[in-house]
């Protein structure tokens, strides 16, 4: 009798941890409650971050990739309301334009928060602020949860025209660059586990058709959408039922998905690839990156098989496989900088749990820099701010389909004073052009902002470079085509 009171009151005490305590069924193997990431946006090597507690600070890169904080703007300063309460997401969606941030942020009004969007023309120097009604909704909930949040994301396309915004509680879109918005999805309450099944991760290839990652932390599916995000259908695929997904992206005409099994967290984790994200292939492992180093982590995609992860611990992995029969993109990782050692890393377990946000930006000479946030706090607190350099475009591989696509060609070739680069582009998009020499050092770097769909040409002065033959590059958004170009004297 005593041993069947024992086993009850034991069983008991594990039915109400589990009631009291959802997020830490999903925090097991040694791993920690995930606290929201701090808001961060940036370009030319100005940064803007802000926090749960409603701080917006102002921060340069300087040469030596030190942080110089410049200024920290609060509620009822530079037209923000008094009544701001947090600031939970920060993006620059107008490619062309680099002065425009737009930030998902909440406000407080007898004691009830509410979502708001904050404006800046003047990247961050004053703001203002706007209320859409599907913000409003009580399906939305703000609260410095991780796990409950109802908005915690942006995506955005088509020259900041279309943008969702997402969460664990549903999506809402804009169709007018963020004039209006309207509710898309509401998500419904789990019994498993007490939560919402949440937007976990979004994409979109253009503005009808995307994959999200939908459910609970314990069990997300893919779903896909031909309607702009009015609707989605349970995709096909090989999915295992206790699924999370981390990242989500479309890259060289297919969609990847960077996720984790729950069951098996001390596993790598593997990659789930899709075309038309209808139907998904099996599982393919991620090799060289253990869990511990990678869960939450955050990925790359600078070319076809090129990708860099930057780590919570702040490491960065890089891939550069090349695709065949055998192999995939993002199988193999090399770690190509450490751990910043000045200061402390994120704890791998135990301590209050962790939320970052990592960008890929330039710096103000043009060269590539990733700008890393982190957080141990619910309200989001800076735990750190740092900068890294590191090469990306002038070492990333061209894609020969995507080349012949834009019908991309130089003239004149060989070419003496000006050779023009000339291209088609179907839609808008933002691009950038890199001239790279025949020992590989880049000599030519033109940032092209938004280019009208149609007919392009770009001006490339080699009057001043020596004969010989050099590569072109041109970035248009995460892919890449180029050739080469003969200079003559």
């Amino acid at each position: 009798m005593a041993k069947w009171l024992r086993f009850a009151q034991v069983f008991m005490l594990l039915l109400l941890v589990s009631a009291v305590a959802p997020s830490l069924v999903f925090a097991q193997g040694g791993e920690t409650p995930i606290r929201i990431p701090p808001a961060l946006t940036g370009r030319d090597g100005k940064v803007l971050v802000g926090n749960a507690r409603g701080v917006i600070y102002k921060s340069t890169v300087k040469p030596d990739k030190s942080m110089l904080l410049e200024d920290s703007i609060k509620a009822g300063q530079a037209g923000l309301p008094d009544s701001l309460d947090g600031v939970w997401y920060l993006a620059m969606p107008r490619p062309g334009d680099k002065n425009y941030v737009m930030g998902l942020a909440s406000i407080k009004n007898n004691g009830a928060k509410k979502y708001c969007l904050i404006h800046s023309s003047d990247f961050g120097t004053s703001w203002t602020v706007t209320e859409p009604a599907a913000l409003a909704d009580p399906q939305f909930t703000v609260t410095t949860n991780f796990w409950l949040q109802g908005l915690t994301e942006m995506f955005w396309m088509n020259g900041g025209q279309r943008g969702w915004m997402y969460g664990k509680k549903g999506i809402v879109a804009t169709t007018d660059g963020g004039a209006t918005w309207q509710v898309q999805l509401k998500t419904v309450a789990d019994e498993r586990e007490g939560f919402n099944e949440g937007v976990w991760a979004l994409c979109f290839r253009d503005s009808q058709n995307g994959v999200a990652a939908i459910g609970i932390p314990a069990s997300m599916k893919f779903k896909y959408t031909t309607d702009g995000g009015a609707s989605w259908t349970p995709s096909n695929g090989s999915a295992p039922e206790l699924l999370r997904v981390n990242q989500i992206d479309w890259v060289n005409k297919e969609y990847r998905a960077f996720c984790f099994d729950r069951n098996q967290l001390s596993s790598n984790g593997y990659w789930y690839f899709s075309p038309d994200g209808v139907s998904w292939g099996s599982s393919k492992r991620i090799f060289n990156i253990t869990r511990e180093q990678s869960y939450m982590s955050e990925m790359f995609w600078v070319g076809h098989n090129q990708g860099l992860m930057v780590l919570r611990s702040g490491d960065i992995f890089r891939t550069d496989y090349n695709s065949d029969a055998t192999y995939y993109p993002g199988r193999n990782w090399t770690k190509v900088q450490p751990a910043d050692s000045v200061v402390y890393p994120i704890p791998v377990s135990g301590g209050s749990g962790w939320g970052q946000k990592t960008i890929l930006i330039k710096d103000q000479a043009g060269n590539d820099l990733f700008v890393h946030t982190s957080t141990l706090r619910p309200d989001g607190s800076i735990y750190r701010l740092l900068a890294w350099g590191i090469e990306i475009l002038s070492s990333a591989p061209i894609d020969p389909a995507f080349t012949q696509e834009l019908h991309l060609n130089a003239y004149p070739n060989p070419a003496t004073g000006t050779s023009q680069l000339q291209f088609q582009l179907s839609a808008p998009e933002a691009g950038m052009v890199v001239v790279v020499d025949p020992l590989g050092r880049e000599v030519i770097r033109r940032n092209l902002g938004l280019l009208d769909a149609g007919q392009q040409q770009v001006a490339l002065d080699v009057a001043g470079l020596p004969a010989g033959m050099y590569r072109y590059i041109l970035q248009l958004g995460q892919r890449r085509a180029g050739g080469a170009v003969v200079v003559a004297r």
